[in-house]
């Protein structure tokens, strides 16, 4: 065992800077500073590289985790460290008027249209389309006929690349219903209303939980952090409500995939279970409790570059392409070193994925904490626009970041990167709509 060791309890401290500078910006500007993307993206950080180490490291628990390289450790929490510090001087560069400007706890005051239920019926139509495309056709939906993971590994033909393309997509598709249906509940008091804003809240939380994923509740945190950015102190109780329900949608998605194939009517059977018997895999769940944990994969990573000794510039070169637009399954992508499945000796039958900071960390050392100055800028970017519009595509917009820092924390710098993709062709597209439109008024006008 080679953790901890005597530089560990000042990394674990120097971890807690930025965390406590934001908690100090809050105190001063207000409450709502908590809900700036900087602070997600920097808490996020934490938890994924921070939080299991500082459990580990007070209760002196094993760290039962079989992709752990102890001897890693520190140089994940140093790097995480440079990540968030490297974020948070790139945020406040582009967002250099400090944040809200709305009282202490009242929320940030958008000014958002009435969301009706007949918009919101066919966001759920087509997400419900999208999802019955996604597993496979409407009998694969109760009760999947495959196991989860399966055919990962093939070769797709064109069908299944237009139909991989089609998946990743619903993405978007499903944060905007999961921001409508938030949107929806607070703009309603009557409570049959707010209970089919409720339902669509599930319904954008299908796919995820068809397939036991960790995120099975996102669409509640989204619930969670529109009430509470909308309503400040007022939304808490309801924030806490989504919290509740997220927190348990994901565990049953975490804890208790193992051995069951994918389908709603098993999550929901795992769900009853997980909710009155003890039927954890313990594989999962001791002796730290944290289903966004990336310091284990990123040690086994550390310790795959140690070995390799990869070109910084060579794969500095291939990670930046990586992050091209393009479609992936028509433009091929680099490998970044070896998968951590191929490491493991799982590939063709269990995938594991790289995080976002483990692949950065593999191609350019410490060098690449750099790349998160360009992220905290597109942070602060989203920012600006959101408190700018004050509407609900703004929201959008935030939501979407959000999902990108939580999505980084298991899988690649790519797939971190979509989500920001997205958010900003479709704040593009409607700010271009916008102006046509009040061009085209202005011109009506004019003839007039």
């Amino acid at each position: 065992m080679y953790w901890p060791t005597e530089d560990t309890f000042i990394l674990l401290l120097i971890g807690v800077i930025p965390i406590a500078f934001i908690i100090g910006i809050a105190a001063i500007k207000g409450i709502t500073e908590l809900l700036s993307l900087r602070f997600v993206g920097v808490i996020f950080i934490w938890i994924g590289y921070h939080l299991s180490p500082w459990v580990s490291y007070i209760t002196g628990s094993a760290w039962d985790n079989f992709l752990l390289v102890p001897l890693f450790i520190d140089d994940g929490l140093f790097f995480s460290s440079l990540c968030m510090v490297a974020l948070m001087i790139g945020y406040q560069h582009t967002y250099n008027e400090g944040f809200y400007t709305a009282e202490h706890g009242r929320g940030v005051g958008f000014k958002l249209t009435h969301i009706p239920t007949s918009f919101l019926s066919m966001l759920a139509i087509l997400c419900g389309i999208a999802f019955i495309i996604r597993v496979g056709g409407i009998e694969e939906v109760w009760v999947s006929s495959y196991g989860r993971g399966e055919g990962q590994f093939l070769a797709r033909d064109i069908y299944g690349k237009l139909a991989h393309i089609s998946n990743v997509l619903s993405t978007p598709l499903q944060i905007v219903l999961g921001v409508a249906a938030s949107i929806y509940i607070l703009q309603r008091k009557q409570i049959g209303a707010q209970l089919l804003g409720w339902m669509f809240l599930f319904v954008a939380s299908f796919s995820v939980m068809h397939g036991f994923s960790r995120g099975s509740g996102m669409a509640f945190v989204i619930m969670s952090f529109v009430a509470l950015r909308l309503k400040g102190k007022r939304g808490i109780g309801i924030a806490v409500i989504a919290i509740v329900i997220a927190s348990f949608l994901g565990s049953v998605g975490y804890t208790q995939r193992g051995g069951t194939s994918p389908g709603l009517g098993n999550f929901i059977a795992a769900a009853e279970k997980h909710l009155f018997e003890d039927t954890s895999d313990s594989s999962r769940t001791a002796p730290i409790k944290n289903s966004l944990d990336a310091m284990a994969p990123f040690t086994r990573k550390a310790l795959s570059k140690e070995i390799d000794e990869p070109d910084e510039l060579v794969y500095g070169a291939r990670l930046l392409w990586n992050q091209n637009p393009l479609p992936s399954e028509f433009f091929p992508l680099y490998e970044i070193g070896s998968g951590l499945s191929k490491i493991m000796g799982t590939y063709g039958h269990t995938g594991i994925t790289t995080p976002a900071l483990a692949e950065i960390y593999y191609a350019l050392g410490y060098y690449g904490s750099v790349l998160y100055l360009f992220i905290g800028s597109i942070l602060a970017w989203f920012e600006k626009q959101a408190n700018a519009r004050r509407d609900m595509m703004g929201m959008v917009g935030l939501l979407l970041v959000l999902s990108s820092c939580v999505i980084g924390l298991h899988s690649s710098l790519r797939a971190m990167s979509r989500p920001l993709l997205y958010g900003y062709v479709i704040l593009m597209v409607v700010m271009y709509m916008q102006k046509k439109s009040f061009k085209n008024k202005k011109a009506s006008e004019e003839v007039i």
